[in-house]
């Protein structure tokens, strides 16, 4: 339902997105990706 609601409504982007992802990926970079996907400003849960 996620990847309905991004590929109608946010399409450029997660193609850009996608894009560093790729670039991200074909480096010789150690890395790790971090997406935070649910920031809000409310208080610390803890979790």
């Amino acid at each position: 339902m996620f990847r309905i609601f991004y590929r109608l409504f946010l399409r450029e982007q997660m193609a850009d997105k996608e894009k560093q992802d790729a670039v991200l990926k074909a480096s010789e970079a150690n890395y790790t990706l971090i997406q935070p996907v649910a920031l809000t400003d409310k208080p610390g849960t803890g979790t």
